[in-house]
């Protein structure tokens, strides 16, 4: 594999919920933004595709009901919570620094304390927020 990341375009990741939406016969009632590298590496076409789904106009789903996955990409954290208000989902896949070095490569670059507090400041005075740890 190269070294380069693969970036979806906006458009490719809402054809995605469109060709969802036919399959289902409806709109889908929660995206989580997964499976396709780690989405915050690919902040400038995801975000735009998730204000899309959220569009009156288009598929209408819930702020509270699209959410991004991610492995702790710190500053598109905060990035992220300055435009816009989706959930977050957090790979944690370990208990501490040591394993995490092995198992989430980026670890060595935003380690739990510095990610720990990115996520605390992600939630900070918006109830509404929350985060998902995940842990496989």
């Amino acid at each position: 594999m190269s070294s380069e990341l693969k970036c979806f375009l906006a458009a490719e990741i809402i054809g995605q919920v469109w060709l969802a939406s036919r399959l289902l016969g409806h709109p889908p009632t929660n995206v989580v933004m997964m499976g396709m590298g780690e989405p915050l590496a690919n902040f400038d076409n995801v975000v735009p595709a998730m204000a899309l789904m959220q569009e009156d106009l288009a598929y209408m789903i819930s702020k509270s009901r699209v959410t991004v996955s991610t492995s702790g990409v710190v500053p598109a954290l905060k990035r992220l919570s300055e435009v816009s208000d989706v959930s977050l989902a957090v790979s944690l896949h370990a208990p501490d620094n040591a394993l995490r070095d092995q198992l989430v490569p980026i670890n060595r670059k935003y380690p739990l304390e510095e990610l720990i507090p990115a996520c605390k400041d992600f939630i900070a005075g918006d109830k509404r927020r929350k985060i998902t740890w995940e842990y496989v």
